[in-house]
């Protein structure tokens, strides 16, 4: 992987770890039954880090 494509990667990280915080913290203020809705979209987020995070690894 180039060093371009590598800090695209990156970047794109860094953002879903933000947007992971933000969703952590909307559902530590969200009534009940938001927190079920908060709490599926965390689980995506975490997919996308991790799905992305695995494509980082060198062969």
């Amino acid at each position: 992987m180039t060093l371009d494509r590598l800090a695209t990667v990156q970047d794109n990280l860094d953002r879903l770890y933000e947007q992971l915080a933000g969703e952590e913290r909307a559902s530590d203020l969200a009534e009940e039954a938001e927190k079920t809705r908060i709490q599926q979209k965390i689980r995506l987020t975490w997919q996308r880090i991790r799905e992305r995070e695995r494509n980082m690894q060198p062969f």
